[in-house]
């Protein structure tokens, strides 16, 4: 988890510094760059606090047998939630 943040918050740095590279004149330019940053980082803190918690929340209301059948749910639904926010980031760089 620790790896996937890191390389999230690689995505961003990278972002900033390909930003202040260029020349912008525009105000509104500047505004649409900073809202994508913290929507980055809002998907950021959301994958690492909040989506395991309510996730692990999720978990334990279901039924299972074994242990490993509760950390296989935990994880399937974890490994999707990632996924799809990881490629909401994309989207938006």
């Amino acid at each position: 988890m620790f790896f996937g943040m890191l390389g999230s918050l690689t995505v961003v740095v990278y972002f900033l510094f390909n930003f202040k590279s260029q020349e912008v004149s525009l105000v509104s330019q500047d505004s649409g760059v900073i809202i994508v940053i913290l929507s980055l980082l809002g998907i950021i803190f959301f994958n690492k606090f909040v989506l395991s918690y309510v996730i692990h929340h999720l978990v334990e209301f279901e039924m299972h047998r074994t242990g490993e059948s509760a950390q296989f749910s935990f994880m399937l639904k974890y490994s999707l939630g990632l996924f799809f926010t990881t490629a909401l980031m994309t989207i938006l760089v």
